[in-house]
């Protein structure tokens, strides 16, 4: 509930504490630069590819730019919307973050005894003193110094090298993984140095907790340092549930309510969609079936990049609020902050929906056709949809219901069936223009009627003897 609390708080900070400040300066740009020497004395905003500050700003800082820097001073909160921020500057204020990659270093400085940082990244390095509190949700965090306050994270790593002097409240993954390569190759994408850590909670030999460790997961953490309490809550999934069972009765018992659950799930939804769109639903079918590696690596990577982008949707409608409160009329700015909180929440909704459900269902609809050919032979029947996805949603769930490995089969259909719907809809053009080329080419030349030369025509028969007028 506190990481939920410290977003709420990040979007009322910059709608309404950085917007009431009257002066302000904007920089816009390719590479936009504060020198050394240079005094900005009110509320910067920036829209830049990058953002260099080097010199002072005597207010905020507002900024969506690819990298930034900030080795100078800042009076006030920075709020920023980037793929890195490097931090070594000194900020009186908060720090505000949401994109890929957080670095905070030395000899980075918060002056005020509640400075607090606020991450929404990938990957958020803290190698510098926080005074007061850490609330952090991606993929990891490492925090390699001290921390006055509490420590609030979402994600998959965390890892604590360093003396924190209040609570630790920590949601991660399972130190038994291996990780994910692939968000590695992401991640490096925007900055070369960074490596990920091993999923789950590590606290080394130099860690420090002063207060009660509370952590989320589906393995133990790595405690080697000092925690006076530990709150371990340990995360079970149902396939584990399955496997854990005494005896084989139980794990039958636990095992059909699992294939239920699934079975209904998705025919329930994959019905709804076959009557409302079933054109729509079943043509991501053939890509599926032409292509099905290329479309498991488009639907995992545009998974991977769902998170960061949606981050960077969210600062950017933020930022454009915050222009559009330059105007001074209230309305308007009420107005499209609705407008844009509705159209980011409805776009996030839509796809993730997409990601987790329908993709499964059209993976199913599809493993339903294979099977019924080995049944009976299609007729195009109103209701072969209907079967062919109720045989297809108990085959998948069946698989998906087994210990450990469904998780991997549960994946692979999402992403296989989200990479044919994003495959499909980039090319529907391209197919229509082919199919139609294909078919005109394809298409034989229809044979020219033979010319009778000795047949004659209607009224022909009393011309004169040698009267041809149309030659």
């Amino acid at each position: 509930m506190r990481r939920w609390i410290v977003l709420a708080c990040l979007a009322w900070f910059t709608l309404f504490t950085v917007g009431s400040v009257s002066a302000r300066d904007v920089l816009r740009g390719d590479a936009c630069t504060v020198d050394a020497d240079e005094v900005i004395g009110q509320t910067l905003f920036a829209t830049c590819r990058s953002l260099d500050i080097a010199g002072t700003v005597n207010g905020d800082v507002v900024a969506a730019a690819v990298t930034v820097t900030i080795s100078g001073t800042v009076r006030g909160s920075v709020y920023i919307g980037a793929g890195k921020l490097t931090l070594t500057g000194t900020v009186e204020g908060d720090v505000h973050f949401g994109g890929g990659v957080l670095e905070m270093t030395t000899p980075a400085l918060l002056t005020s005894q509640d400075s607090t940082v606020y991450s929404a990244a990938l990957s958020s390095s803290i190698d510098a003193p926080v005074p007061g509190d850490i609330g952090a949700i991606g993929y990891q965090l490492i925090v390699n110094s001290a921390v006055g306050g509490n420590i609030d994270y979402a994600g998959t790593a965390l890892r604590i090298t360093s003396a924190v002097g209040g609570f630790v409240t920590a949601s991660v993954g399972d130190r038994q993984t291996a990780g994910v390569s692939e968000l590695e190759s992401l991640i490096q994408l925007v900055d070369t140095n960074v490596s990920l850590a091993q999923p789950g909670l590590e606290v080394t030999e130099s860690g420090w907790i002063g207060r009660t460790l509370a952590y989320s997961a589906p393995s133990p953490a790595s405690l080697l340092g000092t925690v006076p309490q530990v709150d371990y809550n340990e995360i079970v999934a149902d396939a584990a549930l399955i496997a854990n069972q005494s005896d084989l009765g139980s794990a039958v018992a636990a095992y059909v309510r699992q294939v239920l659950r699934e079975f209904i799930t998705l025919f329930l939804i994959g019905a709804v969609a076959l009557v409302l769109a079933p054109r729509t639903l079943t043509a991501p079918i053939i890509t599926i079936r032409m292509r099905p590696i290329p479309s498991l690596g488009v639907g995992l990577l545009s998974f991977i990049l769902s998170f960061p982008v949606l981050l960077i949707t969210l600062l950017l409608s933020l930022l454009i609020v915050l222009v559009v409160s330059l105007l001074g009329v209230e309305q308007v700015t009420a107005l499209t902050a609705i407008i844009l909180a509705v159209l980011n929440i409805s776009g996030g909704a839509v796809f993730y929906f997409v990601a987790l459900f329908i993709s499964r269902v059209i993976v199913a609809i599809a493993i339903g056709r294979v099977a019924s050919r080995l049944l009976w032979t299609p007729r195009g029947r109103p209701l072969e949809g209907m079967a062919h996805l109720a045989i297809g949603s108990l085959l998948l769930s069946l698989v998906i219901a087994f210990p450990y490995a469904g998780t991997v089969v549960t994946a692979i259909a999402a992403f296989m069936g989200l990479g044919g719907v994003i495959t499909h809809l980039q090319r529907p053009n391209v197919r229509v223009a082919v199919s139609s080329g294909d078919l005109l080419r394809r298409s034989p030349p229809l044979p020219s009627a033979p010319l009778d030369e000795s047949a004659s025509g209607a009224g022909t028969d009393n011309l004169p003897a040698g009267f041809r007028w149309w030659e």
